[in-house]
């Protein structure tokens, strides 16, 4: 059996405050040298995680995310506590690198309950966000909880660091050798993996 490596996304939910779901972030980060940190209000990541991290860890609003098309990250923890941009999630989505990490955090508490702090900026005067409800929450949430989703939920306390990223070359090298032991040739994995569609994971 073949067991060559792929280049699949890690993606897992956590649920808690920013003061205990940030250590095991980082936790699961440690072989990692890039991550980004997002939230609506990013401010209690930033003061915490200057006495965390060892690994380059970079802090941003949701507002600002869009400085990040184009660029790549090894780990990205989206904290979505306080309200959750569509647009900001896809591009966040689509930094993160293969064998990398895309953390989802949840409140302990009823997340559907919370004011979404970033429908304050579609809503007509006078509304607030505490006047409505958000729809897209209620969809999000169902598709994040459903069997079918990439997204693992995670104990806080049993979080092991996640292997090193293989880069690209070492990795067809490494799954040339592999194929050669097993009788399989590259062309054949490449083949196998154009195949599928879904592997209990999100890949690309």
């Amino acid at each position: 059996m073949s067991t060559s490596h792929n280049n699949h996304r890690h993606c897992y939910l956590l649920r808690g405050q920013p003061n205990n779901v940030l250590p095991a972030f980082l936790r699961l980060c440690d072989n990692f040298s890039s991550v980004l940190i997002c939230a609506q209000d990013p401010t209690p990541y930033q003061a915490l995680h200057k006495s965390n991290s060892k690994t380059p860890t970079k802090t941003l609003a949701f507002k600002q995310v869009k400085n990040e098309l184009g660029q790549t990250h090894d780990g990205v923890l989206v904290d979505l506590t306080q309200g959750i941009s569509a647009s900001a999630l896809a591009i966040l989505a689509g930094t993160v690198v293969g064998q990398g990490v895309l953390v989802i955090v949840l409140p302990d508490a009823d997340w559907l309950a919370l004011d979404d702090d970033d429908m304050a900026r579609h809503l007509p005067w006078p509304l607030r966000p505490s006047d409505v409800s958000s729809y897209f929450k209620h969809y999000f949430l169902n598709k994040l909880i459903h069997e079918a989703s990439p997204f693992n939920p995670l104990a806080l306390e049993n979080i092991k660091p996640i292997a090193p990223i293989i880069q690209a070359d070492a990795l067809i090298k490494l799954n040339a050798s592999t194929n050669s032991n097993t009788g399989n040739t590259y062309q054949d994995e490449v083949q196998t993996k154009q195949s599928r569609t879904y592997c209990g994971s999100w890949s690309r």
